[in-house]
């Protein structure tokens, strides 16, 4: 996460690394609107779309990767995997598992 910050500061004043800034971040919430669209396929999604509960869970992702670096005694990896645990739960239908 470290690399990743200072890449997207420098990609702010290099366009060649903006472009791939902004692929990863495609990439990234390709992946995030993957799993929410299938768990809406499912019938077990509880949330506004897949599309919105994708950027929710990108956005999510990105915040709890920047606390864990810049605030590791305080967003370690267990608190992490809590955070994430209570968003799927919130995210799935009761009696569903992700």
């Amino acid at each position: 996460m470290d690399v990743w910050q200072a890449f997207v500061v420098a990609a702010r004043t290099d366009p060649s690394l903006a472009e791939v800034r902004d692929r990863s971040d495609r990439a990234v919430y390709d992946t995030m609107l993957t799993v929410t669209t299938a768990l809406q396929d499912a019938g077990i999604l509880r949330g506004a779309s897949a599309e919105v509960e994708a950027m929710r869970l990108h956005a999510l992702l990105d915040g709890l990767a920047a606390h864990g670096v810049n605030h590791p005694h305080r967003m370690n990896a267990d608190r992490i995997g809590a955070v994430l645990d209570a968003h799927f739960d919130a995210l799935v239908s009761s009696g569903a598992t992700p």
